[in-house]
């Protein structure tokens, strides 16, 4: 409703022009939006407007302030500015004065207060630094801090999120996400699809009743079997991921999944597979906006990092990744990365760490590297083009 409001008015595109970022559901402005329009009386008592680790930092440190990563989240900065926009807070209607101060992602923001040390059993006076974006301190737990690099978390969604260096100003028509990386002069663009690993676990939870709740680890690794011996392109089985609606690198929320063209001698080793290559399929659509955005400033991604959890377990959906993007895959040697990344700041801001390069040098490591097979690479190629056709000939018909 809020968002549609902001469409239909032109603010959002006004807010996309400023900021340099596309405005879409469960982002900032619509939230505030709703807030000020059926809950005035809730911001006009409000004495600051926080983040969620903002305002755990405040308990803890009694300070109050922000950093920047999550700041050019808020869409109230025109990137690649590090200070709120006087322009972009009024035309939300957000009260400067209501907004903290911002501060680096890896400075010290305060210390652990007498009272959040009786509260916690954290010791009074030690440093709480800022911090960042969870996904964008999974990148630095990645490693992902140059130009033209790329980190992968393969959880609930397939979120790619490339580190480039300088303001990415102009990306075409796509429906991309921009914000500051956690890294100083290091920007990010993030196509992410609702797809992920959450595809596979919605199939075991209601067609897999043979396996026990209590053991995940065996279902998912009887699964990959059933789906390894599966050559590439499942046979003819298509899946389309869409179970959540997509949002990159097209927006569509009423997109729905849909096997197609299954045949009588398709198993369930078919369907775990099909599922597999159609999480893949989404990944590569969203991969090659990254890639021509990469080579928009004369760069080009050269490998995909992700961490040796979730998705990331799978070996056989590694290699099948791999082959869709025809891109080597490091794996890197953490489960973690978000907690990581967030450690390497602290790590960085007090003093323990020069720079955060120095940090990544130390801390992150890698573990494996998948390499795409080229006759794979030529099947999905071809598999992947009846994937979009066959979605967009169903898309006006059914996911309006």
């Amino acid at each position: 409703e809020s968002l549609e409001a902001l469409v239909r008015q032109g603010i959002a595109a006004d807010i996309a022009n400023t900021s340099g970022s596309l405005v879409t559901t469960g982002h900032f402005p619509p939230i505030y939006q709703y807030l000020f329009q059926h809950e005035p009386q809730a911001l006009e008592s409000t004495r600051w407007i926080l983040l969620a680790k903002d305002y755990l930092r405040f308990k803890l440190t009694g300070k109050i302030g922000t950093e920047i990563c999550d700041a050019t989240g808020t869409h109230l900065i025109a990137m690649p500015e590090q200070q709120w926009s006087s322009d972009l807070c009024t035309l939300l209607d957000v009260p400067q004065e209501k907004l903290p101060e911002i501060g680096l992602s890896s400075s010290v923001a305060g210390e652990i207060s007498s009272e959040a040390a009786r509260e916690t059993g954290l010791r009074t006076g030690t440093p709480v630094v800022y911090g960042g974006g969870d996904s964008h301190c999974a990148l630095l737990g990645l490693g992902v801090t140059g130009s033209a690099e790329l980190g992968m978390l393969l959880g609930t969604n397939s979120t790619l999120r490339a580190s480039f260096q300088g303001f990415i100003r102009s990306s075409g028509d796509y429906i991309v996400w921009k914000q500051q990386h956690v890294v100083p002069e290091r920007f990010t663009v993030s196509a992410s699809s609702m797809a992920g690993s959450s595809v596979l676990s919605w199939f075991k939870t209601h067609f897999c009743r043979e396996f026990s709740a209590n053991d995940e680890v065996q279902a998912y690794q009887e699964l990959e079997a059933s789906a390894a011996v599966i050559k590439p392109g499942c046979d003819g089985l298509l899946f389309h991921p869409y179970l959540h609606g997509e949002r990159s690198p097209f927006y569509n929320p009423n997109a729905r999944g849909s096997f197609l063209a299954t045949a009588y001698w398709h198993t369930k080793g078919h369907f775990v597979r099909s599922i597999m290559e159609g999480v893949a399929f989404s990944i590569a659509n969203c991969f090659d906006v990254l890639q021509d955005i990469a080579s928009q400033r004369n760069e080009r991604i050269q490998t995909l990092r992700i961490a040796a959890s979730g998705g990331g377990q799978s070996a056989l959906w590694k290699q099948i990744i791999s082959d869709v993007l025809a891109l080597p895959i490091d794996i890197m040697q953490v489960e973690e990365p978000g907690c990581l990344g967030a450690a390497l700041l602290a790590g960085v801001g007090v003093g323990i760490y020069q720079e955060i390069q120095d940090a990544v040098q130390c801390a992150v490591h890698l573990r494996s590297r998948t390499l795409p097979d080229a006759t794979h690479t030529e099947i999905y190629e071809e598999r992947r083009s009846v994937f979009n056709k066959t979605f967009q000939a169903l898309e006006p018909i059914l996911y309006q």
